[in-house]
């Protein structure tokens, strides 16, 4: 594609002698810091609905990427082709339902085949192996609980997962004025509250984020 192209060159003259002091001056880490600000103001723009910050924000997001492959592997397209190729391969091995006869009809089956495969393929011996350590850990406890429960499938049971969470959340909530280790009850607290966001299906971090905006609006200085 010509305008992949184009940008591909533009990014290797900005970054080669006599280009562009400042995009000559970063570094490979400085990019984990804008890859974070552009995901979130693309997030942004989709909870607005507006098309045009989308595109606009998926033209930012796309361009750290592509500086961040030029810098893995400069002045090579065969090492961006790799990347390419990669992500090709993987999206048909993971649909098995789709390109092969294998049959997965719900999207609960689609998800627990991915889960179980992507596992057995990384050859992972415990969770933590599946976590992006450095995201929100909200988000880490969201990622643990769906793999939990596709490895414990009698935890899943709604109803008595439910009851352990609430009865551990209690203990917790009553323990705080007893005890001196309060950091530790609390992340007990927010393990079993995630626990049974998880259960009902609810994604805690954009509820909990949006409840912080409404009231932080309202409250005035």
């Amino acid at each position: 594609m010509k305008e992949f192209d184009d940008l591909i060159n533009i990014i290797r003259v900005l970054r080669a002698p006599g280009g562009c002091p400042w995009d000559r001056a970063q570094k490979l880490t400085d990019y984990k810091r804008f890859l974070l600000e552009e995901a979130y103001e693309l997030i942004e723009g989709i909870d607005a609905k507006k098309k045009h910050l989308i595109k606009e924000e998926l033209g930012d997001l796309f361009l750290i990427l592509a500086v961040i492959a030029e810098m893995v592997e400069p002045k090579n397209k065969e090492g961006l082709a790799e990347v390419l190729e990669g992500i090709n391969q993987k999206l048909v091995s993971r649909h098995p339902h789709v390109f092969s006869k294998k049959k997965l009809k719900t999207k609960e089956e689609v998800l627990n085949y991915w889960i179980a495969s992507k596992a057995k393929k990384k050859k992972r011996k415990t969770i933590e192996e599946r976590l992006p350590l450095p995201a929100p850990s909200l988000f880490l406890a969201h990622i643990f609980w769906r793999e939990y429960f596709n490895i414990d499938k009698i935890s899943a049971n709604k109803g008595k997962a439910a009851a352990t969470a609430v009865e551990k959340i209690n203990f917790g909530v009553s323990s705080l004025g007893k005890s001196k280790a309060r950091e530790l009850l609390f992340a007990d607290i927010l393990f079993e509250l995630s626990r049974l966001a998880e259960i009902y299906r609810v994604d805690l971090e954009p509820g909990f984020r949006k409840k912080i905006i409404e009231i932080a609006g309202k409250t005035k200085y």
